[in-house]
């Protein structure tokens, strides 16, 4: 049985349905059609958002075969596994380090490269890591 195939025009990811296609294509347009009602947070996919409202409802449905830790989401114990296989296949091409997750590499190699992609855009100050201008942002003290 042969099955069509749909590339992404943005990125490499191959799919086997259209739909599928339709739904990633949302990343590269930045849109994000779910809403959650308790905090404001938006999604990309309906899956998403129910797996983020686990958050505040405290549902854990995802547990680890090997130590029964509960999680709320796929995600969480994706990596939760990988840390359990000591699983790190993306590594710093500056050092000795490793990742579990593309986005740790990213952001541990702007330590090498001293790249600051995070600007605030009140006192224009730049951060290496999102969570850092976010913290900066969420200061009681105005920016100067």
């Amino acid at each position: 049985m042969e099955f069509n195939s749909y590339p992404c025009k943005n990125c490499k990811k191959v799919f086997k349905y259209k739909s599928d296609l339709d739904i990633h294509s949302r990343v590269h347009k930045k849109l994000k059609p779910y809403l959650c009602k308790e905090c404001g947070d938006r999604f990309h996919k309906k899956q998403g958002l129910g797996q983020h409202e686990n958050k505040h409802t405290g549902l854990r449905p995802y547990i680890c075969p090997l130590c029964k830790e509960d999680f709320s989401s796929i995600s969480q114990i994706t990596y939760h596994l990988a840390v359990h296989e000591n699983n790190r296949p993306f590594k710093c091409k500056y050092c000795v380090k490793s990742f579990i997750l593309k986005v740790n590499l990213v952001g541990h190699t702007r330590v090498h490269t001293g790249e600051k992609p995070y600007k605030c855009g009140k006192c224009n100050f730049a951060f290496s890591q999102k969570s850092s201008l976010k913290n900066h942002l969420n200061r009681k003290k105005p920016c100067n």
